[in-house]
């Protein structure tokens, strides 16, 4: 079901995966969930006890195109069981897949596919029993659903991220303005843009630092196969904010390559007349990129390699008695282009 900004919806059931403030770790899930891009899957696990009983009894495949909704629980205590957290709807969500590990880890893993920003509330007639502080992945009847913007997601939940920045990838471009798809590979369960070795891109990011703090985004990658041309890290001096970062990616001699692009809070403080720089690790926000040869190229080299040898075979033909001047210069001229186009895109010399 697709729902338009402004758009209220009529109350309805719908899976509520909840991550709360009671530790960082959970906080990050959130903080992530803000960041990525729509389409990005995002893997939570919670343990059994807090799973809602029902939906522990339901069959995997139940699970496959069910609509979700991520909550931020503020105000969770781990000491207190008798809190009352308030409960922040964040972002829309379709489940693509659940497993529960029962006997050996007795954890669920629930991946979820991003889609639009969202408010939502949970109806006070709704029971306790099955919304955080008991359990943290319930169906509950939802009310008051409206698609938002990013900002205005952040402002909902900003005064607990402070001193942090946030860090929205939009998307990525192609050097003709083209958007480039997320992909999904079912087997490892992660997303991944896929780009093509030597072209160049746009990375398209939104930032947002509502209280106009010192924390600055560091850009970093796990492999130099792909290239920031950018100063980092990326300081934020307004609120909010659209940065367009242009990569390029280095040919390979492999068909495939794989990398990841690393996107970390870090703040900086002189500390006994030094600069000491802190990473917020935790909160970081990766994407990984999966890099091929250009099927243009590779047709390219191979029309480029049929030309050689046709040239080299015409050459051979020409020199035998008596010598045709005619074939020497058409397989000359082959020879010619071939080795045109192959230092031209392949820089072969």
């Amino acid at each position: 079901m697709q729902f338009e900004r402004g758009h209220m919806m009529s109350e309805r059931k719908m899976i509520c995966a909840f991550s709360s403030d009671s530790r960082e770790l959970y906080k990050a899930d959130v903080f992530r969930s803000i960041n990525l891009p729509k389409g990005h899957v995002v893997h939570f696990r919670y343990k059994g006890k807090y799973v809602e009983d029902e939906l522990l009894r339901k069959d995997v495949k139940w699970w496959e195109g069910k609509e979700a909704v991520i909550f931020f629980t503020k105000g969770n205590s781990l000491e207190k069981s008798d809190s009352k957290p308030e409960n922040i709807a964040i972002r829309k969500a379709t489940i693509v897949s659940f497993s529960y590990d029962l006997e050996k880890t007795d954890v669920c893993h629930l991946y979820m596919k991003l889609s639009d920003f969202c408010r939502a509330s949970i109806p006070s007639s709704t029971q306790h029993t099955n919304q955080p502080n008991s359990k943290f992945l319930s169906e509950l009847p939802l009310e008051k659903f409206d698609v938002v913007t990013w900002k205005d997601c952040i402002e909902s939940v900003s005064d607990s991220f402070q001193g942090k920045v946030f860090t929205h990838i939009v998307g990525l471009k192609t050097h003709k303005a083209e958007d480039v798809s997320l992909k999904y590979d079912k087997g490892t369960k992660t997303s991944y843009y896929e780009l093509v070795q030597g072209e160049r891109y746009t990375m398209e990011m939104a930032t947002g630092n509502p209280d106009v703090n010192s924390c600055k985004t560091e850009l970093s990658r796990s492999s130099d196969e792909v290239n920031f041309h950018c100063i980092t890290p990326i300081e934020t001096t307004v609120q909010y904010d659209l940065k367009q970062i242009p990569l390029s990616v280095k040919k390979l001699d492999s068909r495939k390559a794989y990398s990841t692009i690393n996107l970390c809070p870090v703040t900086t403080s002189i500390q006994y007349r030094k600069e000491e720089t802190k990473e917020y690790r935790e909160f970081s926000t990766q994407i990984e990129i999966r890099s091929r040869q250009s099927r243009t190229a590779s047709v390219m080299f191979g029309f480029a390699s049929a030309l050689l040898v046709a040239g080299l075979g015409l050459g051979r033909v020409a020199v035998k008695d008596p010598i045709s001047w005619l074939l020497g210069l058409v397989a000359l001229g082959l020879v010619i282009v071939s080795a045109s186009l192959l230092h031209h895109f392949f820089n072969k010399k």
